[in-house]
């Protein structure tokens, strides 16, 4: 008899932030100059300045924690890749960034602390139709990467457009990514990110 077989691999969610929830988030981030920088691995020439949101995360909090635990029993995440705790551990939220990307900076390749990340995007400053063409073709877009079967790694690009503003991504914090620069307009790009921790 013919058949396939499928092999397993993790979704990424996309979903809508509440509304009163994106406002304030909003608000905090454009009011970042009066925030603590967050210096990281990361830091350096090219890249975006980032700067911890003191007053989102307890809003946020609630709203990551459900998204997280549905992401968990859809996948069957932790139970399949957490396996050096002998007793549960509860989550808890680290402080959430603001992510400050002017025109030409760039996020290289990397992955987070914890269990799961997310990345909300705020402020969306360009046409994304303008920026998207070759021999551009990846300029303003985020990208997962992943490897395949063979061991070979594959991408998945998002190419991120005003139509994004309030989205949130959730997905788990090993999974690689990075962003690409923008050109076409001098105003910031605004995203937040964070990560769900254990505490142990």
């Amino acid at each position: 008899m013919n058949s396939e077989i499928t092999l397993k691999t993790y979704n990424i969610f996309k979903r809508q932030l509440p509304e009163e929830i994106f406002k304030f988030i909003k608000k905090e981030c454009n009011e970042h100059q009066k925030l603590e920088e967050l210096k990281s691995g990361l830091s350096g020439t090219g890249v975006p300045k980032h700067y911890f949101l003191e007053k989102s995360k307890d809003l946020l909090q609630p709203f990551i924690f459900k998204l997280a635990k549905e992401y968990d029993l859809k996948n069957n995440y932790l139970r399949d890749n957490i396996k050096v705790l002998t007793n549960d551990a509860p989550w808890f939220l680290d402080k959430p960034w603001v992510n400050i990307q002017k025109p030409n900076q760039f996020i290289p390749i990397h992955n987070h602390d914890g269990i799961f990340s997310y990345v909300i995007w705020i402020s969306i400053p360009y046409d994304v139709e303008k920026e998207c063409v070759p021999p551009s073709k990846h300029a303003s877009c985020f990208q997962f990467f992943y490897p395949s079967i063979t061991g070979s790694f594959q991408a998945h690009t998002i190419r991120v457009s005003k139509a994004d503003e309030g989205t949130i991504l959730l997905f788990p914090s090993l999974l690689l990514h990075c962003v690409y620069p923008f050109y076409t307009v001098k105003e910031p790009r605004l995203s937040v990110s964070g990560n769900v921790l254990l505490k142990v």
